[in-house]
C-alpha cells in the first residue's frame, strides 16, 4: 500500500529554513501527490490539480489552506507537471509523454482551457515536460519552462 501525504511545508523566504509550519492537503481529491501548487495571491488561493485525467483544478485558500471550491474546465487534461498564475490566468506545464508537450491556459474564473504553445526537445532517450513560471522580462520573455532531456541535461527555455 502506497502512502500519500500532501503536505504544503513553509520556508523562510530569506533563509529558505523550514519555519516548522505547514499544512495537509489530504488526499480526498490528490490521491497521488501534488504535481504543482500555483498561488494566485491577488484572489487569495492556491491551486493545484492531480498529475492524470484533470477535469478540475483545486483551489484552496491561502488564510486557511482549506479546501474553498473547484474550477471545473472546459475539456479534460492530463500530466500537469507545474502551473503558474499571471494576470488572472492559470498557466499550466503539460508533460503530453508523446513529444507533444504545451503550456495550457485556464482562465481562472471560467475554466476555459486553451493551448499558448507547443514545446519538444527531441532527444534519444526522451525528453520529460516539468515546471514553468510567467516572469516578464526586458527582452519580452513571459513564460520560462524547464524541461528535462534524459540524455543530456535539464534546459531552461524562454
Amino acid at each position: 500500500e502506497k502512502d500519500t501525504y500532501n503536505l504544503i511545508l513553509i520556508y523562510d523566504a530569506e533563509t529558505l529554513e523550514f519555519t516548522g509550519e505547514y499544512y495537509d492537503l489530504g488526499t480526498e481529491y490528490l490521491d497521488d501527490g501534488i504535481p504543482y501548487c500555483a498561488v494566485d495571491g491577488e484572489n487569495g488561493y492556491l491551486y493545484c490539480s492531480p498529475f492524470q485525467d484533470v477535469e478540475r483544478i483545486l483551489a484552496f485558500d491561502l488564510e486557511t489552506m482549506e479546501f474553498s471550491h473547484f474550477i471545473e474546465l472546459s475539456k479534460k487534461i492530463t500530466r500537469i507537471q507545474g502551473g503558474e498564475v499571471y494576470d488572472g490566468v492559470l498557466y499550466l506545464s503539460n508533460d503530453a509523454k508523446t513529444g507533444d508537450d504545451k503550456i495550457l491556459t485556464v482562465d481562472i474564473s471560467t475554466g476555459e482551457v486553451n493551448t499558448l504553445c507547443k514545446r519538444s526537445l527531441p532527444s534519444l532517450a526522451g525528453n520529460e515536460a516539468e515546471g514553468v513560471t510567467v516572469f516578464p522580462m526586458e527582452d519580452g520573455g513571459l513564460i520560462h519552462v524547464l524541461d528535462y532531456d534524459k540524455t543530456v541535461g535539464v534546459y531552461l527555455r524562454h
